[in-house]
């Protein structure tokens, strides 16, 4: 009888160790199925976040995706600022204010900051009592914080963020598995957000590049469509920017009164690209406006130093030399604002000398002095007008053109035409510097006095 009774006892305990066992194995099973399931899910939906190249919309989509992931109540993703070590608030969800959004905290604050330095994810199922946990990020808000979930986001070894789960819906805290599930997943979205800000990069350049050609086409409208066509006289001008656009400018204009008066100008703004450009356009109509009004070379630089004072809101400034010339006698006026002296040719004795007269740059100072010269352009003389672009270009081993070989090439072709004068100088230059890149804007024009 004793025996039966332990045999019953025996099968019972088998029974229940069996049936323990089988629940282990079920529970294990779901456990590992609810796994698949939920690394089935990071992928399609990082597969379907693949597509998506706006910047803007994919970064929502991921931080939502994220939180459905791992069944959180509230979320924000992260991007860090590599040059000033800051954690940015890209996107924020549900629970946290949007006084959150754009917000930057240093990389030593909060869950985040931890997981970006150490570059491994996180759990805080105990946020009161974890260091870690950075409570500005509910200031304002009605959000109790139980639990935080973290994963940085890393591509090629390099972390870019971070996506920060706060609240697990289903069961309070968050585990092992949700950690595996959003380390996966911030991995994928850590590229399609790499991917998406190259496209944007790219897309941002296209669009500059096509603004700055068609400022390239408005700058080129601006310079005279032709050089002046006088009877007794040859001009030809050049004018290549080291950039798209630059901030030299030549001018031709025909002054009002007597006819057989023209205006010159050539000037050179200290700056290159786009600001140079915005302040070359204001300074050639400021000084074209002034010459126009009958001023004389000098007074017309004074006045128009003031225009653009009073109108310039940043600190650019520019050298200008202005001259007028009487193509009835040749006498040629002019003034000197701080800019390269030009070159005189003059057939008389076969020698080139600079036409120096005193002045200070233009947009710099309220009070400035200039002087007024004047020259009388005989039957076979020339002058180049030039900026510092021509004699500063430089060759491979970082060797200036100068004036001295400038000098030279206007001498070895002073008696051909002024086209020919300006097609040597280009070419000189061009020899000179082979492949080293230009580095300034390069602005000539020559006018010849035929004999």
């Amino acid at each position: 009888m004793n025996k039966r009774i332990a045999h019953a006892q025996d099968l019972e305990r088998a029974v229940t160790e069996l049936r323990e066992e089988n629940d282990y194995l079920r529970a294990l099973n779901r456990s590992f199925t609810q796994r698949l399931i939920g690394l089935r899910l990071v992928y399609d939906i990082a597969h379907d976040l693949a597509t998506e190249l706006d910047i803007d919309r994919l970064l929502a989509r991921i931080l939502q995706a994220a939180m459905r992931a791992v069944d959180g109540a509230a979320g924000s993703l992260l991007l860090l600022d590599p040059a000033t070590q800051e954690l940015i608030f890209a996107v924020v969800r549900r629970g946290l204010g949007s006084a959150l959004q754009g917000r930057r905290v240093s990389v030593d604050q909060g869950l985040a900051g931890w997981v970006v330095r150490h570059n491994q994810p996180a759990i805080v199922n105990d946020v009161q009592n974890d260091a870690r946990f950075f409570g500005q990020i509910t200031e304002g808000t009605d959000l109790e914080v139980r639990s935080l979930l973290c994963a940085p986001l890393v591509t090629k070894g390099q972390v870019i963020g971070a996506l920060e789960i706060v609240n697990k819906v289903s069961a309070g805290y968050f585990d092992d598995d949700d950690v595996d599930l959003l380390t996966s997943f911030a991995a994928q979205a850590a590229i399609a957000i790499v991917r998406a800000q190259l496209v944007q990069q790219e897309l941002e350049q296209q669009r500059l590049e096509k603004e700055l050609a068609v400022a390239k086409q408005i700058q080129i409208g601006m310079l005279p469509k032709h050089c002046p066509v006088v009877p007794g006289w040859q001009s030809a001008a050049y004018y290549q920017p080291a950039r798209l656009v630059g901030g030299d400018f030549y001018d031709f204009f025909e002054l009002p009164g007597e006819p057989g008066r023209w205006g010159m100008v050539i000037a050179d703004v200290a700056d290159k690209g786009v600001p140079a450009a915005l302040f070359m356009a204001l300074s050639r109509t400021m000084i074209r406006t002034s010459a126009l009004a009958g001023r004389s070379p000098a007074a017309a630089l004074l006045w128009a130093n003031q225009l653009i004072l009073n109108d310039s809101q940043g600190d650019l400034f520019l050298t200008a030399f202005y001259a007028e010339l009487d193509t009835r006698n040749g006498r040629l006026t002019y003034a000197n604002a701080g800019h390269h002296r030009p070159l005189w040719w003059q057939t008389a004795t076969h020698g080139t000398q600079e036409l120096a007269a005193r002045g200070i740059v233009l947009g710099a100072l309220e009070t400035i002095e200039l002087e007024e010269r004047a020259i009388a352009v005989m039957p076979g003389d020339l002058v180049l007008f030039y900026t510092d672009g021509v004699t500063d270009a430089m060759d491979d081993a970082g060797r200036l053109f100068g004036a001295e070989r400038l000098r030279e090439v206007v001498a070895a072709h002073a008696t051909a035409s002024a086209q020919q004068i300006l097609a040597a100088v280009v070419q000189a230059v061009r020899d000179f510097s082979d492949t080293a890149p230009q580095s300034d804007d390069q602005t000539l024009f020559v006018v010849k006095r035929q004999r």
